[in-house]
């Protein structure tokens, strides 16, 4: 019935951004440059690289719908030079990058996260020539094609695709989630902590955020996503806001 296409229609969607950083210059034919990578995307699922064979299988064996963005490093959505404060190691690599292609997808959060696989594997395939950097735009995780390859090819890639980070704010401490929304999820974040309540806080943030993961579904018990509170330094933007105090 209607209801139910509302519902439908309702239902939060997952958004992954990931970008693979070149050192060769943006194309200068936008179209053609797709394909090729559309194209090198579908020969990397038919015949995956060494290692991702399994990926390719919970991916479902096929990419998902990806929205692929080729860019000028002046038009990146984030800045360089925080990306590489945070990862020193492929502070060089960055520097050296001339383009970057931005693979988003925007849709409905697949059984076993088939989607995010998919774009795990779409990145790797771009990522392989020597000399490229996978950025998630979530997280803010910046690794090599072959680091990327390799957490990829592990068992818990999963795990790893949402951070807790903490940051100390003019209000108090605040704990904050990134990457919740490739899950189709937002992120959580946790206020105004005063730091004599700190380790009570995180433990307490820990357990919503598990919480949340089993379930898949935000507890009635929190409040509506809204905008986060802290720097928008990520990609995606929105939050529930724990109370400051509960059980």
């Amino acid at each position: 019935g209607l209801g139910a296409i509302l519902a439908a229609r309702a239902k939060p969607q997952a958004v992954v951004t990931f970008a693979v950083f070149s050192p060769e210059p943006a194309p200068t034919r936008i179209e053609p440059a797709i394909r090729r990578m559309q194209s090198a995307i579908e020969q990397g699922f038919a015949q995956p690289p060494a290692g991702l064979e399994a990926v390719a299988q919970r991916a479902g064996g096929r990419p998902p719908e990806l929205v692929i963005s080729p860019v000028a490093m002046a038009d990146l959505p984030i800045q360089i030079e925080g990306l590489a404060e945070g990862a020193p190691t492929h502070a060089a690599a960055l520097a050296a990058a001339q383009s970057a292609v931005l693979l988003r997808y925007k849709g409905p959060a697949q059984p076993d996260e088939a989607h995010l696989w998919g774009a795990g594997l779409a990145a790797a395939v771009l990522a392989a020539a020597p000399g490229h950097v996978v950025v998630d735009l979530s997280t803010l995780a910046v690794l090599d094609g072959a680091g990327w390859a390799a957490g990829l090819g592990a068992r818990d890639w999963i795990a790893q695709q949402v951070v807790i980070e903490a940051a100390q704010a003019a209000d108090g401490v605040q704990f904050f989630t990134r990457g919740m929304a490739k899950l189709a999820l937002p992120d959580l974040e946790l206020t105004g902590v005063a730091p004599a309540d700190a380790r009570a806080a995180f433990t307490r943030f820990q357990r919503v955020y598990g919480d949340v993961r089993s379930a898949g579904s935000l507890s009635p018990a929190l409040p509506d996503p809204q905008p986060c509170a802290r720097p928008a330094e990520a990609y995606d933007q929105a939050c529930a806001a724990l109370p400051p105090a509960g059980p």
